[in-house]
């Protein structure tokens, strides 16, 4: 990877991206090629900047939405931003509306492509579920049923370090389901 002007201090949380990106380029053609990372630390540390960098570095398709806190249009921001990407099913998106989040994730594994890797960011994370565990549950159904079985890093990130941290733990839905990134703030 080359270097980013103005961006330093992240090669070792770059260097894990990459190889977890690695994983699911080796498992194309396996049965669950798709990997998710689980990505917190603390607010304003750089995640969002280093998730943005990395998928700038990759080449691969990519769809990168950001939640805010826009309750039930938050389906309808996620259509648009899921048409303008360049997943090769983008057009599946074009004038849907969606209902669900069941709906929105099982197009969004029809438009992810299924001979090479793609990298897929939920940054604000938590906004997501912050009124209930429904979307985490309808999360974990389509990860298990349909994204994990596709070439899909899939990565959800969040600044609420407590929900984060649980979102892993054992009487949770997604729990093991995604590998934990701390990202700590950088040192001078």
């Amino acid at each position: 990877m080359s270097t980013v002007p103005g961006f330093v201090g992240r090669k070792e949380q770059l260097s894990a991206l990459e190889a977890l990106l690695g994983r699911v380029r080796a498992g194309t053609g396996t049965t669950s090629p798709g990997k998710c990372l689980l990505m917190r630390g603390r607010r304003r540390v750089g995640k969002s900047r280093l998730a943005e960098v990395f998928v700038g570095s990759t080449g691969a398709p990519t769809l990168y939405f950001t939640a805010s806190r826009q309750g039930k249009k938050e389906l309808a921001l996620f259509a648009e931003e899921a048409a303008a990407s360049n997943l090769p099913g983008a057009d599946l998106f074009v004038g849907v509306t969606l209902a669900t989040w069941d709906a929105a994730l099982g197009l969004l594994a029809q438009a992810l492509p299924s001979n090479e890797p793609a990298v897929v960011v939920i940054d604000e994370f938590p906004y997501l579920v912050e009124h209930g565990t429904e979307v985490e549950a309808t999360f974990q159904k389509q990860w298990d049923r349909l994204l994990s079985r596709k070439p899909v890093l899939l990565i959800l990130i969040g600044s609420d370090l407590a929900m984060m941290e649980a979102l892993n733990s054992h009487d949770r839905a997604f729990f093991q389901r995604g590998t934990e990134m701390v990202v700590p703030p950088l040192s001078p």
